[in-house]
């Protein structure tokens, strides 16, 4: 009974996800297609979904990590990925002008590529070409003060009894180099046990925890920014279940 209960919670939350998420593309390519506007109505989206299906957001600031962000520069946010709910969780605990850079298979209707292609960068896998105009646009949004969001390990990693990290990219850590701006890691501690990978184990309301940690500053080369980035996100992720 337990697990029919948990299927339909997360036939429920698609539902809900779907309507608002359909709305509020709409709304916004037709009454306010401009990035400042498209940012605060996909919040109010994420926040509407979340009340209606249950789920509390809970975001834990390091003091190095609000200091440099109050500072108004952007940084490379890099969550581990266990979940369909990072990007909106990601949306919920942040207050600034993000971009994520995500799979072009996301957007899979002309109406949501064009609402994807004016905030976020989609990145084609097999396209040499394009994935180099890609790195092109993360380096100008980042330029122009935009923080991106960049999932290092490029695909959801998910475990049945605890959240793991999964091998990483290098994509993240050499735009980091190549620009200066420091790597934030950030942990999300509980996406994996409200609705782990597509959702086909069931799912449920809940608190998640999500932690910005310090940032990490591109000091070496991408190697050296990646086992940093490694050893401080495996810690935390081995204390996920520690209030």
């Amino acid at each position: 009974m337990k697990r029919f209960w948990r299927f339909v919670w997360v036939i429920w939350f698609y539902i809900v996800a779907g309507i608002t998420g359909f709305i509020t593309v709409v709304f916004t390519i037709c009454c306010f297609p401009w990035r400042n506007a498209m940012q605060s109505l996909r919040r109010i989206w994420t926040a509407c979904t979340f009340w209606i299906t249950g789920i509390e957001v809970i975001s834990v600031y390091d003091s190095e990590y609000l200091e440099y962000i109050h500072s108004g520069k952007p940084v490379i946010f890099c969550p581990n990925h266990t979940s369909h709910l990072d990007i909106p969780v990601m949306l919920e605990a942040t207050d600034i002008d993000i971009a994520f850079i995500a799979k072009h298979e996301l957007a899979r209707n002309p109406l949501l590529l064009t609402y994807l292609k004016r905030l976020d960068i989609l990145v084609k896998r097999n396209s040499v070409v394009h994935s180099a105009l890609v790195w092109r646009k993360a380096r100008a949004l980042l330029e122009k003060g935009i923080s991106l969001v960049i999932f290092p390990e490029g695909k959801i990693v998910y475990n049945e009894k605890t959240p793991c990290l999964g091998r990483l990219k290098d994509g993240a850590f050499k735009l980091s180099v190549e620009t200066g701006s420091p790597i934030v890691p950030v942990v999300m501690m509980d996406n994996w046990h409200i609705m782990g990978d597509d959702g086909r184990y069931g799912g449920h309301p809940g608190k998640t925890r999500v932690l910005f940690l310090k940032p990490i500053y591109p000091e070496g080369d991408v190697r050296r920014l990646k086992s940093k980035y490694f050893k401080v996100m495996s810690y935390y992720l081995c204390n996920a279940n520690i209030n």
